[in-house]
């Protein structure tokens, strides 16, 4: 068993530095769960760091049903669906380690006095993540839907954006700015601090 774990934890090192590919994972509808539900739970614990507990259990979950329904639609088209099992196990486990991270840096940054800096602080240290995550997350789609790296991080990024898109409509934090002209979104006054 303890030899299972560390060859399991051997093989998520490996892909983070590019060497293995989520074929070097078990196929195991178990293990799947279990990633895809840890994955839901982290991704609710970065929501509430920033929206009220009830928007951030919705958020979680759509982002998990839209991170899982893209990913096996990308494994659909290119015909290889009976990579799923391994790619998204990869992938949330993955994720959810890089979510562990935003929430420890982001609890790091709760214990710094408000000072106009916060904001800016806490982007520079999220987007360091963000930009490794997608390098690995591209190195996935790159070995699961047999394409090259630049490909890989597009098809990344194109998940990213998708994801927020649709999880940000249930952000109560953000208001649209016309009705029905524009889709981008803005912070309502409430949720920006006073200068």
């Amino acid at each position: 068993m303890l030899y299972a774990v560390k060859s399991y934890v051997d093989t998520l090192a490996g892909i983070t530095r590019l060497e293995k590919g989520p074929q070097h994972l078990p196929t195991s509808y178990v293990l799947l769960l279990t990633s895809v539900i840890a994955y839901a739970f982290i991704r609710f614990g970065v929501y509430v760091s920033k929206v009220p507990i009830g928007s951030a259990a919705i958020m979680g979950l759509t982002d998990t049903a839209v991170t899982v329904g893209i990913i096996v639609l990308l494994l659909a088209v290119r015909g290889v669906t009976f990579r799923a099992p391994q790619m998204l196990t990869a992938f949330t486990n993955i994720a959810s380690a890089f979510g562990l991270a935003i929430i420890f840096s982001l609890g790091l940054i709760s214990l710094i006095p408000d000072v106009p800096l916060t904001q800016g602080f806490r982007t520079v240290v999220i987007f360091p993540l963000f930009l490794v995550n997608i390098v690995i997350n591209g190195h996935l789609f790159r070995k699961s839907l047999d394409t090259n790296l630049a490909a890989g991080v597009g098809i990344a990024l194109v998940l990213y954006f998708a994801v927020t898109n649709v999880t940000d409509r249930f952000d109560p934090t953000l208001e649209r700015t016309g009705a029905g002209t524009s889709a981008r979104m803005t912070p309502s006054p409430q949720s920006t601090p006073e200068r």
